[in-house]
Parts: C-alpha cells; sequence; structure tokens
C-alpha cells in the first residue's frame, strides 16, 4: 500500500536506470530515519521490495541495492554500534567520523546503482 502511494513521486517516463537512482535515492534518505541498521532493513526492505515489483524491476537487484546503501550509510556515529562506540572513546573526532562517513556514503551507492543496472 505504502509503495503505491510512493509512486505518484515518481516522474513518469523514468527508464529502469531512472527508477533503479529514485530507489537508490528514497532508501539513501530513509536510512537516516533509523539507528540501528537492522531496524532500517525491516522497515525499508518491504516497501522497496513491493516498490520495484510493481515497476517490474529485478527484485534481486533491488534487494542487493537496499542491503548495500543501507550498510554503506555511516554519516554520523549513531549509524554503525561499532563508529558510535569508537566514537564515545575518542578514537576519532566528529569532523573524520563525517569526512569518512560522507566518502563511504557517497561510494557505496554509486557502486551498487552501477551493478543493479549493469550487473545484477
Amino acid at each position: 500500500m505504502l509503495a503505491e502511494q510512493l509512486m505518484s513521486f515518481l516522474p513518469d517516463g523514468f527508464d529502469d536506470f531512472g527508477n533503479i537512482v529514485y530507489i537508490a535515492c528514497f532508501t539513501f534518505v530513509l536510512r537516516f530515519l533509523f539507528v540501528v541498521l537492522s531496524t532500517s532493513m525491516i522497515i525499508i526492505f518491504p516497501i522497496v521490495m513491493n516498490y520495484a515489483d510493481i515497476l517490474d524491476l529485478s527484485v534481486m537487484s533491488s534487494a542487493f541495492l537496499v542491503i548495500m546503501i543501507i550498510g554503506g550509510v555511516t554519516i554520523l556515529p549513531i549509524h554503525s554500534p561499532t563508529t558510535f562506540l569508537a566514537f564515545q572513546k575518542n578514537a576519532f573526532s566528529l569532523k573524520e567520523q563525517i569526512i569518512v562517513g560522507s566518502y563511504s556514503s557517497i561510494v557505496i551507492p554509486v557502486i551498487a546503482i552501477t551493478w543493479a543496472t549493469l550487473i545484477w
């Protein structure tokens, strides 16, 4: 039901690549609402799978896309228990976390979109 409502946000005329990028951006934004990876996976995964099914996209590539993006977003220390504990022990500063997290949060979705479009 939620996936059907999200269809209203999707512009007409998108091809598979555009739909995959849209799903990736949607997943990226939703990931910021959750602190724990498993919680975000439980909520986001079924929505995106239903959405991919409605758009006739490969469910397998959409699943891998969601898993990679959810696992790759680590901009804030709270997005991963390991980085949160290291941040609390002053192993690195907030600036270092944001630099490394931003890099991984950009590179991993680009790789996931490329693989979802060309290989998976």
